[in-house]
């Protein structure tokens, strides 16, 4: 091995050192804040979740539409926070209305904008993401499943992440996102689920073979959701969403698992799944 293979391979260590470090940072300082938003429910949770809808359409556009859209950028994302408090707080009607009339006028700015067509639906991907977080919130089960879902997302995530830096392997999908792996993708779908399974049972409850195929799926969900952002970001020729979170870049960059896992949860939930059945009969108290 050559004295500059040698370097490089130094240099790219300590790189990866210094992004892990950055980024578990990050975890550790934005986490615990989440983690309480969320237990919290009510005004908390849904203007927590209406700013993170705010940011997310905020990122989204500004990959998407040209520089000097920016006053439009603002005007559309400002409207998804409005109507997701309305939601949240119970005025449906003003918030389908308002979501509606985003939707119109971000199908017309499409026209004007440099990605065209992705204007609306990437604002649209955003509200219903974080509608979908407002509506699982709710009811008696709102807490566990919520809970449930933080645990999946994000111990696929981190397993995805580690497993794939130490194996490595052949790529899941180079076109889209060089560093990932089989073997990460694997390995995250493997802890995800034992980690919601886990989490199941710590509540005395022992899943069934639909309530772990639910958790496979809500596993699945993230992984494509991190997929479906890098390919957006790839074809816009983006390397981050944002800078807000060192280490992550942006809110995007940071939560485009989850994004997804909650459409799915939300949907899952519509059809009265064992997951749900369960969910209901665990009270969740700190």
């Amino acid at each position: 091995m050559s004295a500059g293979t040698e370097g490089e391979n130094g240099s790219a260590n300590t790189s990866r050192s210094s992004d892990l470090r950055v980024r578990t940072f990050s975890a550790i300082v934005l986490m615990p804040p989440a983690i309480i938003i969320a237990y919290l429910g009510g005004i908390f949770y849904t203007v927590g979740v209406a700013l993170l809808g705010y940011l997310l359409a905020m990122e989204w556009c500004a990959m998407v539409s040209r520089p000097d859209h920016r006053n439009l950028d603002r005007a559309l994302s400002f409207g998804l926070l409005i109507s997701l408090i309305a939601a949240g707080i119970g005025y449906w009607t003003a918030a389908i209305g308002l979501l509606f009339g985003i939707l119109v006028v971000a199908v017309a700015a499409a026209f004007m904008a440099k990605g065209g067509r992705w204007l609306a639906a990437g604002v649209g991907y955003s509200g219903l993401a974080c509608l979908s977080l407002i509506l699982l919130r709710q009811g008696s089960a709102g807490t566990f499943l919520l809970l449930l879902l933080l645990t999946i997302v994000w111990s696929t995530d981190i397993a995805a992440y580690f497993v794939g830096r130490s194996i490595g392997g052949p790529k899941l999908w180079p076109a889209v996102s060089p560093k990932k792996t089989w073997s990460g993708s694997i390995g995250g779908l493997v802890f995800g689920v034992l980690a919601g399974i886990g989490l199941l049972m710590t509540f005395g409850v022992t899943p069934d073979g639909e309530v772990v195929l639910l958790t496979i799926l809500l596993s699945m969900a993230t992984q494509v959701g991190d997929l479906i952002e890098s390919a957006f970001k790839r074809y816009f020729s983006v390397k981050d969403s944002g800078n807000l979170i060192p280490g992550h870049g942006g809110v995007l960059d940071r939560l485009d698992g989850l994004l997804l896992a909650a459409i799915v949860a939300t949907l899952l939930g519509a059809g009265n799944n064992p997951l749900f059945a369960v969910a209901n009969e665990i009270t969740v108290g700190f």
